[in-house]
């Protein structure tokens, strides 16, 4: 999986994060840390961190229903970084 889709992805994740104002403080800085660890995976090239998916995926799960949009694109990203080893 080409890296640039991984980027891509994330990019537009962080984008529906600032432009989401119904998300409350709390899912928010849920998010927030969720993506800073899976950035943080990506540039120091860690090996599969199995707790990074994990936190994402349970994070999506909350999403779902109230932030379909943003739960969408971080199933997205899930889905990518599964691929990936990650």
């Amino acid at each position: 999986m080409p890296q640039t889709h991984l980027h891509n992805t994330l990019k537009d994740l962080h984008k529906q994060l600032e432009h989401s104002p119904e998300l409350g403080d709390g899912d928010r800085a849920l998010l927030s840390t969720v993506l800073a660890d899976v950035q943080r995976t990506l540039d120091q090239g860690l090996p599969h961190e199995p707790h990074v998916l994990a936190r994402l995926e349970d994070a999506t799960v909350g999403f779902e229903l109230k932030h379909p949009a943003l739960a969408e694109v971080a199933k997205q990203l899930a889905d990518i970084l599964r691929r990936a080893g990650i």
